[in-house]
């Protein structure tokens, strides 16, 4: 291994240390950056983007959160950090019937993965409401 190929290494470990470490605290746009550039240097790092997804979502921006999620799943289509990923922004996205579709091909995967078993409750429990009200579901009134 090269010296640039050590340098490259080290840079997209810092990246990811910084980026997890912004993300715990709450510093999700600077985490993006941080998780953007690893990314940059490695694109096909399905847990990088994971963990930008997750940013998105609690920066509300259900679109981008999606697309990553697909992305990590591109290659691995049972990757079940992608799976739970693509269902969370659906559901937020309001699409409860394709979340539900995507929380039980993960919890078919991982059934001791109890956020499978949660999402699937809550699809469920939305999609009847929306059914008993006649009524869309208001993304304003959910929480990340």
């Amino acid at each position: 291994m090269s010296s640039d190929e050590d340098c490259e290494g080290q840079r997209f470990c810092n990246l990811l240390t910084t980026g997890t470490q912004l993300y715990l605290k709450g510093e999700d746009e600077k985490a993006v950056e941080n998780f953007t550039a690893a990314l940059a240097l490695n694109p096909d790092e399905k847990n990088r983007l994971v963990c930008r997804s997750r940013c998105y979502m609690r920066m509300g921006q259900f679109e981008k959160a999606l697309r990553d999620a697909e992305a990590s799943l591109k290659d691995d289509k049972t990757f079940c950090e992608g799976l739970y990923q693509k269902a969370e922004a659906l559901f937020y996205m309001g699409e409860l019937e394709y979340a539900l579709m995507y929380y039980h091909r993960g919890h078919k995967l991982r059934p001791q993965m109890k956020d499978f078993k949660l999402g699937i409750l809550k699809a469920q429990k939305d999609i009847i409401n929306c059914i008993n009200t006649g009524k869309t579901r208001s993304l304003s009134s959910t929480a990340v």
